[in-house]
């Protein structure tokens, strides 16, 4: 099964976290377990679609929950006054991972087997540059 989420958009800061029962992230650096508004393909209207499940769907917004069959998530929407807009929405399905093409929006990026090692071996290269390892 694939868990699809959407988030509006309209935010300088948009994450979307993973975790474990005990809101212990994952390994993110070597995981697309997070993803916060530079990492994310976004669709044209500023909202982004994430898929959550177990093996690669093959989109670049996969979320990533490294085995754990229910993990939690936490979205994190900053930088806006929501008392002068619009308040952010979250929209969610579970849907048979066969049949994600049909949970997804048009033009949802892909990415080949390559393309994820890419993104990953990136996420590790700014972990690196963040972090003594």
């Amino acid at each position: 099964e694939a868990f699809v989420i959407t988030l509006s958009g309209g935010v300088p800061y948009r994450s979307i976290t993973l975790f474990d029962f005990w809101f212990r992230s994952f390994d993110y650096w070597n995981r697309t377990s997070n993803l916060n508004n530079a990492q994310t393909a976004n669709h044209p209207d500023g909202s982004a679609t994430f898929v959550v499940a177990l093996q690669d769907p093959g989109v670049h917004n996969w979320l990533d929950p490294a085995g754990v069959h229910e993990p939690i998530f936490w979205v994190r929407w900053q930088g806006r006054d929501w008392a002068a807009g619009e308040a952010p929405k979250a929209t969610a399905q579970l849907v048979k991972l066969k049949d994600i093409d049909s949970a997804l929006p048009s033009g949802m990026k892909r990415v080949t087997a390559e393309e994820r090692k890419q993104q990953i071996a990136e996420r590790l290269a700014l972990y690196r540059s963040r972090f003594v390892v």
